[in-house]
């Protein structure tokens, strides 16, 4: 019976919880939480701060985190239905990054993705399946 008390208080704080928040902040963690299940194309851009220029760009359906212990982001990109690759950035006191959810209007393949070095003069890898 305790068992089944606490978890119907369990379910209650839930609701009060999702209940309280406010249609932005429930539409920002609906996007998050598809964003990292690769279901949103988005485009990671690496920028340096001193030369104002684009070190890196990444275009296809990712999950980013800070590793704040090595100073770096972990990429993984969904290349396929059951595919993956990894990708790593270093961070330092000069390098920023952005981000961004791409609305894909098309009949894009799903799985190809692209990656942008662009130290000085822009180079496209298309990576194919």
């Amino acid at each position: 019976m305790k068992k089944l008390i606490a978890g119907a208080a369990a379910a209650l704080v839930a609701v009060l919880f999702i209940a309280g928040c406010s249609p932005a902040d429930n539409a920002s963690q609906n996007i998050s939480q598809s964003a990292e299940n690769f279901r949103v194309t988005r485009q990671l851009t690496v920028i340096n701060g001193f030369t104002d220029s684009v070190q890196f760009q990444l275009v296809g359906n990712f999950s980013i985190e800070v590793d704040d212990s090595d100073s770096q982001l972990e990429v993984t990109v969904k290349t396929g239905p059951d595919t993956f690759r990894k990708h790593f950035v270093g961070l330092s006191d000069n390098v920023s990054y952005v981000v961004e959810d791409l609305d894909q209007t098309t009949d894009a393949d799903a799985w190809v993705y692209k990656v942008f070095y662009l130290p000085q003069q822009p180079v496209t890898v298309e990576l194919e399946k």
